[in-house]
């Protein structure tokens, strides 16, 4: 089983790609679990899969002017929300009795961590994901950031909690310095990627999480009307235009989100502006365009994000939106671009190697099931053990303290 967070495509992109190495190795992957907020599960994921999808109503962000995060109002709504959130709760037991999964993949989905209580699972766990790199011991924080780093490492870690196994999803390798380390993995990028023959044309390609950026990227362009730009993002008005794409002049266009369609632009463009989000930089990367990461306002794990690749050498970072940069800059491709290629020509082998490892732990299959002819003693001994599995770091081996 798989269980994913839908509000960000990249972890849906990843879940992909884990979906594909374990068919093709001969496992069945029985459900996929995609918690959302206020976003739907794309067309194009249901499309790719033929396990059954279950969408299910999960914590999720509001933005502030279609441009930053907006924490009061997230936590407002997510309280008011938590009604629906028990539900979809019983709905993952429900799901999990249902199908007895051997194991359940985590793709940084809080509805796992706030199920497993109550799951009586005796399956495997385990999480994958970028922000598991926070968990590290060997990950630098940007220093400016202060005590805010503890807030992001303390939802990881309770999004991680009960895994057996935890692997960070990173742009490099780090060597475990301690036991609780997660696992690092090369980034799982889309297979289409592998395809295709990088050139580089004669525009920039711009990727705007948030429509919210729109005015920005046409301030600059009234500013550089020669220099062409192709922009991706999620606007209705964008949507709305004929065939997705909303012509401002010859030199600037907006498109609506069409994941293949992006990624043959990328491979035609000379460089990419974009947010800074894990998957898009790492596949802009892979074909060695520079890159120029742009922060959503107050989304300290996507600052973090941009400091970190900005650190390795693989992409420039900013606080506002301006493909000058790239133009302007002497810096030819990334830092290190075939070997950052040949890490990730090795996502799929280290994956399954570390999850086969798990499963040859010894996994038990049974789940209890509470309208059976379990005694009320039975079932509330299983209970507490997997709460105390929930209060321990990730990282460390279950012990099974109750037989």
């Amino acid at each position: 089983m798989l269980a994913v967070q839908g509000e960000g495509r990249g972890h849906l992109t990843q879940a992909l790609t884990v979906y594909d190495l374990l068919k093709a190795r001969g496992y069945e992957v029985c459900c996929i679990v995609v918690g959302t907020g206020a976003r739907r599960v794309p067309d194009f994921f249901k499309r790719r899969v033929e396990a059954p999808v279950v969408s299910l109503r999960s914590p999720f962000f509001i933005s502030k002017g279609s441009r930053s995060l907006d924490m009061l109002s997230t936590l407002g709504a997510n309280l008011l929300a938590s009604g629906s959130f028990l539900r979809s709760v019983r709905s993952m037991r429900r799901l999990v009795r249902r199908h007895r999964p051997d194991l359940i993949v985590n793709f940084y989905e809080p509805l796992v961590a706030m199920s497993m209580p109550f799951l009586f699972y005796k399956g495997r766990l385990v999480s994958i994901s970028h922000q598991n790199v926070y968990l590290h011991s060997g990950f630098a924080f940007p220093s400016e950031i202060g005590l805010k780093r503890h807030m992001l490492s303390l939802y990881t870690r309770f999004v991680s909690m009960s895994s057996d196994l935890v692997l960070a999803i990173s742009m490099y390798e780090l060597p475990a310095r301690r036991p609780a380390d997660p696992v690092t993995v090369p980034p799982l990028l889309r297979r289409e990627l592998f395809e295709k023959a990088p050139v580089s044309g004669d525009f920039y390609l711009v990727y705007l999480v948030n429509s919210g950026y729109m005015d920005d990227i046409s301030r600059w362009h009234a500013l550089h009307p020669g220099v062409r730009l192709h922009c991706f993002t999620d606007s209705e008005e964008v949507r709305s235009a004929p065939g997705g794409i909303l012509r401002m002049d010859d030199a600037l266009s907006f498109h609506a989100l069409d994941g293949a369609k992006f990624l043959d632009m990328m491979s035609r463009c000379r460089g990419l502006v974009t947010t800074a989000g894990f998957e898009t930089v790492c596949e802009a990367v892979f074909m060695g365009k520079p890159v120029l990461m742009v922060p959503v306002e107050g989304h300290l794990e996507q600052y973090c994000n941009a400091v970190d690749a900005a650190r390795a050498g693989y992409a420039h970072r900013s606080a506002v939106f301006d493909p000058g940069i790239l133009k302007d800059s002497r810096q030819g491709l990334p830092h290190g671009t075939e070997s950052f290629r040949v890490w990730v020509r090795s996502a799929g082998d280290r994956f399954v190697e570390a999850v086969e490892g798990v499963l040859e732990g010894g996994a038990e299959t049974e789940v209890a099931h509470a309208d059976g002819g379990e005694s009320i003693r039975h079932r509330a001994r299983h209970l507490l053990q997997r709460m105390f599995h929930s209060l321990r770091p990730p990282g460390f081996a279950r012990q099974r303290f109750i037989p």
